[in-house]
């Protein structure tokens, strides 16, 4: 077997532990760069969230504060229809978020010769701000949920997202709805319910215009989980986030949506979110309100510009590592051509030729 000569050792040696250092430095360099990287967009995500999610719920709040209002003015005294409407409108007029308001009471409760009677007050697709009485065959609000359930239970309740078919909103909206009782003789009598609806499509023109990224996005779920706003929106009000889980089978997803109902706020790593791929998804609770808003950090977008520059610095490195191979080569050779020189009188003398003239002495 040939035996491989000094020089080419020598360069083998140097080359190799350029090359274990070189990839020890841009491994380490990488590493820590992308850990500074996430955990930055990491913080500024998580605080848009909470910006995001006060903005929201300050709506709600506001929402809430002004159908208390309204409710307690159905308590003291007993107003007539004009000055029922009368009153919706300048609400609306004055909290542009807020899409329809409704006076919803019990049968007969308003007037002992009219069962139901809801008058309810909306804004228009033209702007306008226009009322009408809800209540007929084809729409029985006293089986509604927003109604049954403020209702029943006696104090105010946020609903899941629902589609409106009837007069009232005709979309999809979510309800605010506060229970009103009167005093009478015989104490508090339960009246009704008053109620202010939330244009779904607000929410989504609100989240839809932040910026994550080109894939990433805000979403927004309810209390149990329903997907309230969501890029993809057959999902919207059709889906939870664990029966969207169960359909891509990702238990992370699952998880993160357990912790998101419980209110918590915080990160989850997904590892193939659909239409994203490896991402963080940022989430907190909204404030005064059992929903949670979540931004999906895309991993590979994060990362991008760190991916080019050490894309870039490979393959700097490598040319370098290439000339420096070159020039290692070179001064190998010539270091230790006098040995090679050497070798080749003594293995000529070693052979018998005893008249082989040996090399100077430099």
């Amino acid at each position: 077997m040939k035996r491989t000569g000094i020089a080419t050792r020598l360069a083998i040696y140097i080359l190799g532990a350029v090359f274990l250092i070189m990839g020890m430095v841009i491994g380490y360099s990488y590493q820590a760069s992308s850990r500074s990287i996430v955990e930055m967009a990491r913080r500024e995500n998580a605080q848009m969230a909470q910006a995001t999610a006060e903005r929201i719920g300050a709506v709600f709040s506001n929402a809430a504060r002004v159908t208390a209002t309204m409710a307690l003015s159905q308590e003291d005294i007993k107003i007539n229809e004009p000055q029922i409407l009368h009153m919706s409108r300048r609400i609306l007029a004055a909290n542009p978020e807020i899409f329809g308001m409704a006076v919803a009471f019990d049968p007969y409760a308003f007037d002992r010769s009219i069962e139901l009677y809801a008058p309810y007050t909306c804004r228009r697709d033209n702007g306008t701000i226009e009322s009408t009485i809800l209540g007929s065959r084809e729409y029985q609000y006293p089986y509604m949920d927003w109604f049954q359930l403020a209702r029943e239970l006696d104090r105010p309740i946020w609903t899941e997202p629902y589609f409106d078919g009837g007069n009232g909103g005709n979309r999809l909206m979510i309800t605010y709805a506060t229970p009103f009782a009167r005093k009478t003789r015989d104490g508090l009598r339960k009246l009704g319910v008053v109620t202010a609806d939330i244009d779904i499509s607000w929410l989504r023109e609100l989240v839809s215009g932040i910026r994550v990224f080109d894939t990433g996005y805000v979403f927004l779920l309810s209390r149990y989980g329903t997907y309230i706003v969501h890029p993809d929106r057959e999902l919207v009000s059709n889906e939870t986030i664990f029966s969207y889980a169960e359909y891509l089978g990702m238990d992370q997803l699952r998880h993160l949506g357990k912790r998101m109902v419980a209110g918590e706020s915080g990160f989850e790593e997904l590892k193939d979110l659909p239409g994203v791929g490896a991402c963080d998804v940022a989430f907190v609770p909204l404030s005064g309100q059992s929903w949670s808003l979540g931004v999906v950090l895309p991993r590979n977008e994060m990362l991008a510009g760190l991916n080019r520059l050490t894309t870039t610095i490979v393959g700097i490195s490598v040319a370098g590592f290439l000339f420096l191979a070159g020039l290692i080569v070179i001064v190998s050779k010539s270091i230790t051509h006098p040995l090679r020189s050497l070798r080749m009188h003594t293995r000529a003398i070693a052979n018998g030729d005893f008249s082989h003239a040996l090399p100077p002495v430099v």
